[in-house]
């Protein structure tokens, strides 16, 4: 099972949290490799995500965002921080024989084993993902027509060789930049 997560410094006590749920809750789950998009973790909060891996016998695989902020210049009125844009880049940070990922927030708690999750079908699809409460307000302002589903990002399911090979990751800046939600 791949799992993928996004984070700065300042939640970096909260990805924690998640992947000692992640690994307490799968503990019989003969292979975790977690992926951390890094977005200015500290090496001090870095030594104690590291450490939550050890007590599991497991091991953490940083990966730097840097290079990506380039594209990401937020306009002033985006209330979110950088590292949450990072998901759109995980299928370009991640190696290539990585085919298919959890995404997970890094607020997540983990409650049950994933194993059920992880082998979902997704029919051809993308991503896997639940639909989400979104306001008419908000859909407005991301421009989301009141009748098209929303979907919770925060737990996505991903083929990454059909995310890659339907350009996701640039339709979806398109989509940001023609919204003015990047420059």
């Amino acid at each position: 099972m791949n799992v993928v997560y996004s984070s700065d410094n300042n939640y970096a006590r909260h990805v924690g949290i998640s992947i000692t749920s992640l690994y307490e809750k799968n503990r019989n789950a003969k292979e975790i490799q977690v992926f951390l998009i890094d977005d200015g973790i500290s090496k001090e909060n870095r030594k104690k995500l590291d450490n939550i891996a050890k007590k599991y016998n497991r091991t953490i695989n940083y990966v730097s965002f840097e290079a990506h902020k380039k594209h990401l210049l937020l306009n002033n009125k985006n209330e979110m921080p950088i590292s949450a844009y990072a998901r759109l880049f995980v299928a370009e940070l991640l190696p290539v024989d990585v085919e298919r990922v959890l995404y997970l927030d890094c607020d997540t708690v983990i409650c049950d084993n994933l194993e059920s999750l992880w082998n979902t079908d997704l029919l051809g699809n993308t991503i896997g993902s639940v639909e989400d409460v979104m306001s008419c307000i908000l859909q407005d302002e991301v421009g989301i027509s009141e009748t098209f589903p929303y979907f919770c990002s925060g737990v996505i399911l991903i083929d990454l060789n059909k995310w890659r090979q339907t350009n996701a990751q640039q339709r979806m800046l398109d989509y940001l930049k023609d919204r003015k939600i990047i420059a």
